[in-house]
């Protein structure tokens, strides 16, 4: 959803109950609603968790409302309930119980819902059938190793062919 900041932070205001009062704000309130919102964020990031599209402010304390974002649609809500946490103490104003866990909820599908579960396989050295056997002692998976190069100075190396002269026909193999 393509969007200016401020209208994350009004409808942020909006879930506090304050839709109308938006326009009583002063511009230095709703800057600083927005940078709360930038650090809110920072910190969703800094624990793994991207909100991709988001532009962070420049500076510490430079917010700029109109800067537009781009994020995708599942993290509006997330977003906006972000702002309506980070603006509900400065402007005294207490939050209800279902902002609370909804934000939560949104929060834990962005923080595990997202993240890639890793993939195991087994290695190509491993008979067939041998399976997942709960019942087998010790490591069931073994790493792969590569293999053993026996080129030492007491080996030998006779190649089918001359390597280094003109007449090499492959195609005669």
């Amino acid at each position: 959803m393509r969007a200016p900041k401020s209208y994350f932070v009004e409808q942020g205001l909006a879930e506090l109950g304050l839709s109308g009062a938006v326009y009583d704000f002063e511009p230095e309130d709703l800057e600083r609603i927005s940078n709360r919102l930038d650090a809110n964020l920072a910190e969703l990031e800094s624990k793994g968790a991207r909100i991709p599209g988001w532009q962070f402010a420049d500076a510490p304390g430079v917010s700029n409302l109109s800067t537009e974002v781009n994020i995708p649609t599942a993290l509006v809500n997330l977003v906006i309930l972000s702002a309506a946490i980070v603006a509900a103490p400065s402007i005294g104003k207490s939050l209800h119980s279902v902002t609370v866990a909804q934000l939560k909820i949104a929060r834990d599908n962005l923080l595990f819902f997202n993240k890639p579960i890793p993939q195991y396989q087994r290695p190509s050295n491993m008979p067939v059938g041998s399976g997942n056997q709960p019942w087998a002692d010790g490591v069931q998976f073994y790493p792969q190793r590569p293999p053993k190069l026996d080129a030492g100075p007491d080996s030998h190396m006779a190649p089918d062919m001359e390597l280094w002269s003109g007449n090499n026909n492959i195609e005669g193999f």
